[in-house]
């Protein structure tokens, strides 16, 4: 009976350690899918320098009152500066003051401003009634957007030419000295730039 008893009591550790390392091995294998995963989200953006000095593709958004409009960058007059981020980014919180100083410092009619948020409406329209945002917001209604302009990570500043090609990007959080470099960037036609020693989510 009571080797009965250590014959079971073996086959169970047997059986459990069996049981602890399949479950290891899925752990293990889920781990590493979710680590490339996420790696895919936030690996340095290297696609995006390959955009400055690409045609700036339409982009299609919902307005704060939920309709469909679309950014088109032909035949524009002035340089168009995009602002892209989401609601919950804390880098993009923290460069929120910085594009807000930008559009503060630029002259009236030298380039239009728009802000892009990633998350659905209803979020960006509540976020934009917490924070002191200095220019329009939409959010992005467009699947082909975060390829079409390398948007790897957030926040991100994209300038367009007013011949319509991506001229400079940000990419990261912004400091105060970027003010400056921003707003000389939209002023001179001739620098294509790609900027990416900044943090970003």
């Amino acid at each position: 009976m009571e080797m009965n008893r250590k014959r079971w009591l073996d086959i169970g550790l047997v059986t459990l350690v069996l049981l602890l390392c399949t479950v290891t091995i899925v752990l293990t294998l889920e781990n590493r899918s979710l680590k490339n995963t996420i790696n895919d989200l936030t690996s340095p953006l290297q696609p995006t320098n390959d955009i400055v000095g690409r045609d700036a593709t339409p982009i299609r958004i919902l307005n704060l009152n939920n309709q469909i409009d679309e950014i088109i960058f032909t035949n524009t007059k002035i340089p168009i500066l995009l602002f892209v981020f989401n609601t919950s980014c804390p880098h993009c919180e923290h460069t929120l003051l910085i594009w807000n100083s930008v559009v503060n410092n630029l002259d009236s009619g030298v380039c239009n401003v728009a802000g892009l948020s990633l998350d659905d409406v209803e979020k960006t329209r509540s976020y934009m009634l917490q924070k002191n945002i200095a220019f329009n917001v939409a959010s992005i209604h467009d699947s082909t957007f975060s390829s079409n302009y390398g948007i790897g990570g957030i926040p991100q500043t994209i300038l367009v030419s007013q011949q319509g090609k991506v001229k400079q990007i940000w990419s990261g959080k912004l400091q105060i000295s970027h003010i400056s470099n921003i707003l000389d960037a939209i002023n001179d036609s001739t620098i294509y730039e790609y900027h990416t020693d900044m943090v970003k989510e």
